[in-house]
């Protein structure tokens, strides 16, 4: 939907958009099964785990993401490796500068989820609580994988 609003002067071709956003997916995939096996790995709640772990992803998360984009970015520019810049792939197209912009971008996920498991270390995330209200384990399930990412992706 985004694309459709972009001017289209603006606009990537298709292939340059879908590599892009391949990227985007695939470090989603990469913070999705992380948070996924990191809130089964204690004996508190993993819906609440879930939540929270998702909820600093989507908080403190983008911005260190973002801030690791502006870092690598202007690492790559000041060492000129043209196939590691964000959004080029050569002409023609480079599989090999795809790759290695994704691989990239995992590192950058990387480093978000360390630090967003550092924070989770401080011991008054085990408090909250956000979830305990919920009786029903259907309801508590749908609210975190699916009602909550709605509102906030």
């Amino acid at each position: 939907v985004k694309r459709f609003r972009e001017p289209k002067h603006e606009r990537r071709p298709w292939r340059i958009w879908f590599l892009d956003t391949s990227k985007q997916a695939i470090g989603m995939l990469f913070i999705h099964f992380a948070n996924v096996y990191l809130s089964d790995l204690t004996e508190e709640d993993p819906c609440s785990l879930y939540l929270i772990n998702f909820l600093l992803d989507a908080t403190l998360g983008m911005l260190l993401i973002y801030i690791g984009i502006r870092a690598v970015s202007s690492l790559v520019e000041w060492q000129q490796w043209e196939s590691l810049r964000f959004g080029e792939y050569g002409d023609p197209l480079q599989c090999s500068a795809w790759m290695g912009q994704c691989a990239l971008y995992i590192m950058i996920m990387t480093f978000e989820k360390t630090i967003i498991i550092i924070v989770l270390l401080i011991p008054q995330w085990k408090e909250v609580a956000l979830l305990n209200p919920i009786e029903n384990p259907q309801l508590e399930l749908a609210i975190v994988m699916l009602i909550v990412p709605f509102f906030v992706n």
